[in-house]
């Protein structure tokens, strides 16, 4: 089984590279047009409070949307210092800028983890250079790591 996890972990980082690329140009146009919303579901992440923001264009949301912070960036829990969590680039000049900084370049793909979540093949992961490499457990899922 942890030959077969392993084999899905390549792949699914070929996947997410290739969205990766895609979405720099893709969010161009949702970004300039603020082709966000407000969803109607809190953050799945535990620390975060309160309800996120999502694409307005569904197809967008599988792979570049965020189920922990949101899209726009707006309402993004960052660690300032390690210890402390603060608002994402809080003097930006423009809500579509941030929300380009955002999706595109600083949680590029981050629906695409939750999209390839598993569980089946259990969770096998090896340290290099003081990284974790391969799947964790985030926010209940069995999430890419690298």
């Amino acid at each position: 089984m942890k030959a077969l996890a392993w084999a899905y972990f390549a792949l699914a980082q070929v996947t997410t590279a290739v969205c990766m690329l895609v979405g720099f140009v893709v969010l161009l146009l949702p970004c300039a047009l603020e082709a966000w919303e407000t969803s109607p579901y809190l953050s799945i992440n535990v620390g975060h409070k309160g309800r996120i923001d999502r694409w307005n264009w569904a197809w967008l949301n599988p792979i570049w949307g965020n189920p922990e912070d949101g899209v726009s960036g707006q309402k993004a829990l960052v660690w300032v210092n390690g210890t402390t969590q603060g608002t994402y680039w809080p003097g930006c000049p423009s809500p579509r800028l941030r929300a380009y900084a955002w999706s595109a370049w600083r949680n590029s793909c981050d629906g695409l983890k939750y999209s390839l979540a598993i569980t089946c093949f259990g969770t096998p992961s090896v340290v290099i250079a003081g990284r974790r490499v391969g799947w964790s457990v985030e926010n209940g899922r069995a999430v890419l790591v690298v």
